[in-house]
Formats: structure tokens, sequence, C-alpha cells
């Protein structure tokens, strides 16, 4: 994830979330791995389990800082 806005994200207080869609994560709430400036990138890494059904899903995850959302991150997995 790439960082366009305008401040930094502060490891110590940006987590991100699960927000909606399917359950496929493991645990809901991450802690930011370390700051990034504007302009810099991070990898957002979240533990999650494939469905054992056949089928399209759709998860949703936010950047957040006390209670405000900022950035949703959507991700859809095909499982075959």
């Amino acid at each position: 994830v790439i960082n366009v806005g305008a401040n930094g994200w502060d490891g110590n207080s940006v987590d991100y979330h699960y927000l909606g869609g399917d359950k496929l994560h493991k645990a809901s709430v991450y802690d930011l791995p370390n700051s990034v400036p504007t302009g810099g990138q991070i990898d957002i890494i979240v533990n999650m389990k494939a469905p054992k059904e056949e089928g399209t899903y759709t998860t949703t995850w936010s950047l957040r800082v006390g209670s405000q959302d900022f950035c949703k991150l959507r991700l859809t997995v095909e499982v075959r």
C-alpha cells in the first residue's frame, strides 16, 4: 500500500482492521508494523484461511487512527 496522502502514518497509532465482507481472517485487527512517510509504501499482511467451498469471496479492511478509518482496502479471492 502506498501512502499518497499529505500525512505520514505513525506505526504507533495506526492499525488495520476488518471492516466487512467475508470473514477469512484469523485476527480482526493488526498493528501497522512501522511508520510510513508520505510517498512511502508498506506491505499489509493478514493471516487468512481459505474457505472450503469454491466461490468468490471479498473482504474489506481499513487503516485506522483511533476510531477514524482513512484507507479502505478490498481483497477478492477466488477459491477453486
